[in-house]
């Protein structure tokens, strides 16, 4: 799966190493998406992880698969492999970033409240109850949608996913104005993203 993902779209596949040791990776294609009519699982979404018949090289929308760092690895690997994909979609002028996330928590609160309600409730100290949102809110993306049945065996999350989306602030439609827009999105980057990495 992972080669097949490398041999399809190399420049969606990054890794983190720290003391020599690939301590994470985060995995992405580019797809044409349509956010009132999301991709129905994520195996549809992705080819079943293998991309090759969903990549789609001109698509304006960085679509993530994966997202994984290892136990012990030091602290804001996941962010710093996140910011890696927002600088591809601001370098590449991409409309947005989009993925199916998890509701990892979820069975733990299924008998109290919907899908729709576990994901914008917070605890005593005002944190989204669910770790996953709560990562990717902190990096700037917005609940989307609730897509029932979207994880396959998935008992965590009941086989529920949720549209999770980021659109990029220096997106330019017109031609004319794309080459200003990179070099400004290029300019501001790490400004931008500097709460992310620092997270």
């Amino acid at each position: 799966m992972f080669r097949s993902r490398i041999e399809t779209y190399s420049e969606g596949v990054f890794v983190a190493v720290y003391d020599k040791k690939i301590i994470g990776v985060v995995a992405f294609q580019l797809i044409d998406y349509d956010v009132e009519n999301p991709p129905p699982t994520w195996n549809a979404a992705t080819d079943n992880g293998l991309i090759k018949k969903t990549h789609t090289p001109k698509g304006e929308t960085v679509f993530g698969i994966d997202l994984t760092a290892v136990p012990g690895a030091p602290k804001g690997t996941g962010n710093r492999l996140l910011v890696e994909v927002g600088r591809q979609a601001i370098m590449k002028n991409l409309k947005r970033g989009v993925l199916g996330g998890r509701l990892p928590e979820y069975y733990k609160y299924s008998d109290k409240m919907s899908p729709e309600e576990y994901l914008q409730a917070k605890d005593d100290t005002g944190r989204f109850l669910d770790p996953e949102v709560r990562f990717y809110r902190r990096a700037g993306l917005e609940i989307g949608k609730v897509l029932p049945e979207y994880m396959h065996d998935d008992p965590d999350s009941l086989n529920y996913g949720v549209q999770l989306i980021w659109n990029n602030p220096f997106y330019a439609k017109r031609r004319i104005w794309r080459p200003f827009k990179v070099l400004v999105g290029r300019m501001l980057f790490p400004i931008y993203f500097r709460s992310i990495g620092e997270g």
